[in-house]
């Protein structure tokens, strides 16, 4: 009897270690929350393991908002990314001119920022496969502020 507990806690410990292997967002060259005075050139976010890029939805967007309270603020964004982030051929409505990453599999993804991009809050959402075939779905703000 004390082999098959032995067996079954030691199962129950490896397929725990399985269900947390999500990839997530361990760095980004525009912080969350950051207050930039120019636009970079792109975004380059980093993950936790290798993303399948076919698979994966990376989208910056202006968020139209009036509010400044970060509770407001967070609630509009989640908003947002719900309404657009499965949305296809919506490049014109978006701050990012697309993936500059080419290879199917990556841990690094370049994104392309639109040139003159006015003031404003931006929403950097993302959903993406881990090679290991979970499924991550997150966004950040930052804003461009030309004061």
């Amino acid at each position: 009897m004390n082999s098959r507990i032995f067996t079954a806690t030691l199962v129950s410990f490896l397929l725990a270690g399985v269900v947390l292997a999500h990839s997530y967002l361990s760095s980004s060259s525009i912080l969350a929350n950051s207050i930039l005075k120019t636009m970079p050139e792109n975004l380059i976010l980093g993950f936790s393991e290798p993303l399948e890029i076919g698979f994966s939805s990376f989208k910056v967007y202006k968020l139209e908002t009036k509010t400044t309270d970060g509770a407001k603020l967070k609630l509009e964004a989640q908003a947002l990314v719900t309404r657009v982030l499965a949305l296809k051929n919506d490049l014109t409505k978006r701050a990012d001119d697309g993936l500059e990453t080419t290879a199917s599999e990556a841990a690094l993804v370049k994104l392309k920022l639109k040139l003159n991009l006015k003031s404003g809050i931006y929403v950097v959402m993302y959903r993406v496969l881990s090679v290991d075939t979970h499924i991550t779905q997150d966004f950040f703000t930052f804003s461009l502020s030309s004061h």
